[in-house]
């Protein structure tokens, strides 16, 4: 038994929990904010209730739905699936949920026909035990039952892998499901793969023979209730090399799609196959078969496949297998799901041990957005990938699964570090990609919720918000943002320079042509930024008006924020400039960094730290995002740089990061804990990570793009880890 206990050992670290757990604490969306802050916002909200009545007659969703929010279901575990090419989500209590498979929806499903199924019988192949290997309350299949004892299975995630451990002695089994994605830092061949492999071991640990089966089902569509049934399905099964299965197809709006479920055949393994039930049966004729037989009627007719049928459907799988007293079997289940092409709707077709133990689990966990963001990696038209490198074509992943906006460029800029860490290539063709935005000019008017005005959408030689709405037609018609006019942003232009800089810069080796690539378009926004340095000081000005990613907070005059950031690209392109041979320039920014940094120290520092602005009411406020500039050049290993009622999670873990490479690391992992360990023991966010909390009851923008910032707290860990002690 010594080998099969080293393939199934749980790993110590992860989001654990029991199957019938509940969280303490419940959260809502919808903050009621004071009396003041109503005030102030007043002619904005009504702004903002004009241009939603307006999209919805015109049958289109907002991209930023303020309104009718979705409220966490405090449900979710490891979703499955690789890098761009749509996620499914799972419950930790076997539920398969959150579908995002459709460009431009994250579909809050959770569907009772997809469910794994365990058949026990003795050695008289007398069946002692079926149930569900799930503990949530179902709403259909009435005939499926659930029986486990939630409180002796457990789980752990850990992404992108995930255990599920099943206690079943009374009846002389453990189960244990070790579901897998192919999510490998570094691999793009196999992280875009649109699957997930489950394998089950199954122990025999009495003395009696006990015949086991595990049977896999899943329906076409998403769980909608409407969409589901207004499709044609097919299914035919199919025996590929070592594998067995059946291939259901069907369509997902207007789109083919086509989920396929196989076993690897193995001696000792008995497949069986199932190429239809009804979903909205009572599901007893497939439940009764598993239950008399141990696996699905055998296949009638040929060749193995069903006529179309419109409406639900669904099919299924099973591996059966005899073990003898104190041995142990295998069975390996795949799921895997085929979209060749996707449809926008509008104009488009086409582990260290000093680290703590929390910390290891939220690193692997917050990583998860990076699959279950809405994220497509699309192959690029042949006009396209001359500027790009083909091999990872084009990326994009939502700001948030409330924010559906592609590549939103503010935010990204803290979550970049879980790409430039883990897939460096992909970070990099999507700043290729706002390099050619920047030079791009969509002269289409827009009118800002913020003051009512009509601006341009997107205005030459500046840094786009955003890559598009999915629900328009992104990577065409950029700045989908509707809030403020981003063409006055201060932050966009550092951010994307600083962007380039560590992207150059992260490996062993500067990476010049990167950085001769990028030149042209980070001289032009920095030089364009330099309008706001109205003084001439060499630090730019805030305007007094929401002009940065903090989209409803005002600075005004220098500001710590905008300021450290400008002052840290500017040093940016000192550097640069001496990499592409451009003295002129070199002496230019220089020139600037000189005159800033006294200006900054001037202007801001009150004796005792720095102020928040020039303002005269709110100065003397801290913002842990002040520090921004010093943590973003402490990345890259360069060193110095130099009143809210939200918490955001991406910001602390940037604070955290900061902390560590100040020397205060166990005030930073400190600081970072407590944030993930709210999510995980007290909300139950874990894999549904808001943008940010409210002091008491509420929360923010859920499946959020800027918490994946953790990464940021690995590289300054290690850096700080391997130089030597002062």
């Amino acid at each position: 038994m010594g080998d099969f206990k080293s393939k199934t050992d749980i790993p110590k670290y992860g989001f654990k929990v029991k199957l019938n757990h509940e969280y303490p604490e419940k959260r809502t969306p919808y903050f009621k904010p004071s009396l003041r802050i109503i005030w102030d916002l007043l002619p904005m909200f009504l702004r903002y209730i004009y241009y939603y009545i307006v999209y919805r007659i015109k049958k289109k969703s907002v991209v930023m739905d303020y309104l009718f929010m979705s409220t966490a279901k405090r449900m979710y575990g490891v979703p499955i699936g690789g890098i761009g090419s749509g996620t499914i989500g799972r419950g930790y209590k076997g539920e398969f949920c959150r579908f995002q498979l459709r460009p431009n929806a994250c579909e809050y499903n959770t569907v009772d026909a997809n469910q794994f199924i365990v058949t026990i019988k003795d050695q008289s192949d007398a069946t002692i035990f079926q149930s569900c290997l799930s503990t949530y309350t179902k709403t259909s299949l009435p005939s499926w039952q659930s029986l486990l004892d939630g409180n002796k299975c457990y789980y752990t995630g850990l992404y992108p892998r995930a255990w599920s451990y099943f206690d079943l002695s009374e009846f002389g089994i453990k189960l244990t499901c070790r579901q897998i994605s192919p999510v490998i830092p570094h691999d793009y061949e196999n992280s875009c793969m649109p699957c997930a492999v489950f394998v089950w071991n199954v122990e025999n640990i009495g003395d009696e023979e006990r015949s086991v089966t595990i049977s896999f089902t899943f329906k076409n569509g998403t769980g909608s209730k409407k969409a589901d049934k207004e499709t044609s399905c097919s299914s035919k099964a199919f025996s590929y090399q070592n594998l067995e299965g059946v291939i259901l197809y069907h369509k997902l709006d207007k789109m083919q799609c086509s989920y396929s479920l196989g076993v690897k055949a193995a001696d000792g393994v008995a497949i069986s196959k199932c190429l239809h039930f009804d979903p909205n049966s009572n599901g007893s004729v497939v439940w009764n078969q598993l239950k008399d037989n141990g696996q699905f009627d055998k296949i009638k007719g040929e060749p193995s496949k069903t006529h179309h049928i419109f409406g639900e459907m669904a099919v299924g799988v099973s591996a059966k297998s005899k073990l003898l007293g104190n041995t142990s079997q295998s069975f390996e289940m795949v799921l895997a799901w085929d979209m060749p092409s996707i449809i926008y709707p509008v104009g488009q077709n086409k582990y260290f041990s000093d680290l703590p133990d929390w910390y290891k689990s939220a690193l692997f966990n917050e990583s998860y957005f990076l699959s279950d963001g809405g994220t497509v990696w699309l192959s690029l038209e042949e006009e396209f990938a001359k500027t790009l490198n083909t091999s990872d074509s084009r990326f994009a992943y939502l700001e948030g699964h409330e924010y559906r906006m592609y590549n939103s460029y503010d935010v990204h800029f803290y979550a970049s570090h879980a790409l430039s860490k883990n897939f460096p290539e992909l970070q990099k063709s999507l700043q290729y990609d706002l390099r050619d935005y920047i030079f791009l000019e969509v002269p289409d008017k827009m009118k800002m919720v913020s003051d009512g005005k009509t601006v341009e959408r997107k205005k030459p030689n500046t840094v786009p918000h955003d890559t598009g709405d999915p629900g328009e037609s992104p990577f065409i018609l950029i700045n989908a943002y509707p809030i403020e006019d981003v063409s006055t942003w201060k932050d966009l232009s550092s951010k994307f320079v600083l962007q380039t800089f560590r992207d150059a810069i992260v490996g062993n080796v500067v990476d010049t042509t990167f950085i001769q690539d990028m030149y042209k378009a980070c001289d032009i926004v920095m030089r364009k930024l330099l309008v706001f340095d109205y003084d001439q000081d060499g630090l730019i000005e805030n305007s007094g008006k929401p002009d940065q990613t903090y989209d409803t907070w005002v600075m005004k005059g220098a500001s710590s924020y905008c300021g450290g950031l400008w002052l840290a690209a500017v040093y940016a392109m000192t550097e640069m400039a001496v990499t592409v041979g451009n003295t002129d320039d070199k002496d230019f920014y220089q020139d600037i960094l000189d005159r800033g940094i006294k200006a900054f120290q001037k202007k801001l520092w009150n004796g005792q730290y720095y102020n928040f602005d020039c303002s005269t009411d709110q100065c003397k406020s801290i913002m842990a995002d002040q520090l921004n500039a010093q943590w973003y050049l402490g990345c890259i290993g360069k060193g110095h740089d130099y009143p809210s009622q939200e918490v955001w999670t991406g910001v602390t873990y940037a604070l955290a990061a900061t902390m560590i490479q100040e020397g205060l690391i166990n005030e930073g992992f400190k600081t970072a804990g407590g944030m993930f360990k709210s999510m995980t023991e007290k909300f139950g966010m874990i894999f549904n990570t808001p943008e940010a909390l409210y002091e008491k009851s509420c929360y923010r923008a859920m499946g959020y793009m800027r918490p994946l910032s953790i990464w940021s707290m690995q590289i300054a860990w290690e850096q700080k880890n391997n130089k030597p002690s002062n």
